[in-house]
Formats: structure tokens, C-alpha cells, sequence
């Protein structure tokens, strides 16, 4: 009953962290809701949901007291999913999102082309204006990673 209601109770990619203390008669117990999709670092101040009693009163009564702040803080995680998505959709959407979208697109192509023509240094600097541009692209940041380790690597002719 106890897992069922918590599968309830949360959303497809969060989750709880539980600990348990024990004192002489009772339990404190922890619980800590968190969705790994939510960026915004203000997600960190989320304060735990604790309650201390003894054992039998936590069988009787835990779940009863986890659920309503257990139903806030995943309701207000699962809106913070949703607020950034859509920040993220709007900025695609914007003239100033399509420029930027261009921008890259049209930087890529030049790198990959100086690729191409074994023009590696030319290559990877080109990979790095785009990351000047768009600093989280992560087909670019795994690039210019592969082509800074063959820059290094001594050739020998």
C-alpha cells in the first residue's frame, strides 16, 4: 500500500529520497521529493518533509501526513518542468531563437567542411565560435572534446 500510493503520488521522472533515524523510542523520518529535469538551481532550497513519532504511530498515520506536502512540492516541481520547457519553446520560436538557430547552423556546416579538408585547427576553432553562440550544444561541446585530444596527440609527419 505504502509504494502504491507514493507510485501515485509522483510523476514520471521524480523522485523521493527517504532516510530514517532512530532515537531511543522514536523515528525521525525524511522525505525529500526531486525531479531530475528541473534546472533551476532554486530547486536545491526544497526543505525536506520530516516527522518524528514512534514507530507505530508512523505505521498508522505517515502516509495520511506525507501526502498533501508530498502532493505540493511534486506539483510545484512538476510546474517547474513545464515553465522551463516552455521557455525553452519560446526561445526556439523567437526571431532572435531562429538567428540563433541560423548562426549555428551555418557555423557548423564551415567546421564540418574544414573538417573535411583535414583543416583540423581551422575546424576546431570554428566549433568554438558556435559554442560562443550556443554554449550548451552538446553534438558541438562532444566535438571540439574528440578534436582537442587529436590536436594534442603528436603526428609523426
Amino acid at each position: 500500500m505504502f509504494f502504491t500510493e507514493l507510485n501515485n503520488l509522483l510523476a514520471a521522472g521524480q523522485s523521493v529520497t527517504i532516510t530514517i533515524h532512530k532515537t531511543a523510542v522514536n523515528m525521525t523520518v525524511s522525505v525529500l521529493p526531486k525531479d531530475t529535469r528541473v534546472k533551476d538551481p532554486a530547486v536545491k532550497n526544497l526543505k525536506s518533509f520530516d516527522v518524528t513519532a514512534t514507530a507505530e504511530e508512523l505505521d498508522a498515520e505517515f502516509l495520511n501526513e506525507l501526502k498533501k506536502p508530498l502532493m505540493k512540492s511534486t506539483g510545484l516541481l512538476s510546474n517547474l518542468v513545464q515553465f522551463e520547457q516552455g521557455i525553452t519553446d519560446t526561445e526556439k520560436n523567437s526571431k532572435v531563437g531562429k538567428e540563433k538557430e541560423e548562426k549555428v547552423k551555418k557555423l557548423i556546416e564551415i567546421a564540418e567542411a574544414l573538417e573535411q579538408e583535414k583543416k583540423k585547427e581551422e575546424a576546431f576553432a570554428k566549433y568554438k565560435e558556435v559554442l560562443e553562440v550556443d554554449p550548451h550544444n552538446h553534438k558541438v561541446l562532444k566535438k571540439t572534446s574528440e578534436l582537442e585530444k587529436e590536436l594534442k596527440q603528436p603526428s609523426l609527419f
